[in-house]
């Protein structure tokens, strides 16, 4: 569940857990642009309302070497605000988690965050302005100010596209991938690594491979995340964690308040 407080401690860790991870779990300029394959490429603007992106999503506990949870993650820009001078964008991220008979479990966070902090910042989250939480027990509650290292835990690695994010990436050169997906084949995508910026860091370490591609209007083809957890300096655990693209979309409407 979405609990408050800053993330410090392998206690805090396992509550994000439970909410993101085992619960659910291009460039500005040429030469290094995400998502562009070429120089004479035009950078990438920030998605339209309405579009959306698609995971699917696995998590893998390195240590004890075994799945800890299969799921869909889906990004949407759903609304454009001006407030107090400042142009804001609605995002929201919907988690969906096979619950044997029962059907799907579902929970949607949906955040409203300053349009250049999202475009330029590694740490976009910082300044949003309010927030809802729709909880698989159909309950929406408030995201308050002090949550927002876990929205950023959890929409980081959806948003490894942006030029903040992407700051102190690297693109490696000789990695390229063509990646199915629903509409068809994306080849050549370009990967970039670096490490995820996380506010007040003291806990874990985690590092990424980011695909980019061009012709994708919101997203990245795909994301290997490995996370290193640590308690009192020592490392206890180590989770490897991979999206891959399933769908992009422009319709995307919300079911939660403004």
């Amino acid at each position: 569940m979405f609990h408050p407080g800053s993330v410090r401690t392998a206690k805090h860790w396992r509550l994000f857990e439970r909410f993101s991870g085992a619960f659910f779990a291009t460039s500005f300029l040429a030469s290094f642009a995400p998502g562009m394959a070429r120089s004479d490429e035009q950078p990438r603007a920030l998605p339209k309302d309405g579009s959306w992106v698609r995971y699917h999503v696995e998590t893998e506990d390195v240590v004890e070497k075994k799945i800890e949870g299969l799921r869909s993650i889906e990004l949407s820009f759903v609304g454009t605000v001006v407030e107090e001078g400042q142009t804001c964008r609605w995002l929201e991220r919907k988690e969906s988690v096979p619950d044997g008979e029962k059907g799907t479990k579902k929970e949607i966070i949906k955040v409203l965050v300053p349009e250049k902090d999202l475009w330029e910042s590694d740490v976009p989250f910082e300044h949003f302005r309010r927030g809802w939480v729709l909880r698989p027990d159909g309950k929406i509650g408030e995201v308050t100010m002090k949550q927002h290292v876990l929205l950023h835990l959890n929409f980081a690695p959806l948003l490894l596209w942006t030029p903040g994010m992407l700051k102190d990436s690297k693109q490696v050169a000789d990695q390229f991938k063509d990646i199915e997906y629903q509409a068809g084949r994306l080849k050549g995508a370009q990967a970039r690594t670096g490490k995820l910026a996380l506010p007040d860091n003291n806990y874990d370490i985690s590092k990424y491979t980011a695909w980019q591609h061009p012709d994708l209007p919101i997203g990245c083809a795909e994301v290997r995340m490995t996370r290193e957890l640590f308690m009192k300096g020592k490392k206890f655990n180590e989770r490897l964690t991979v999206w891959r693209l399933q769908e992009t979309g422009a319709e995307a409407k919300s079911s939660l308040p403004d």
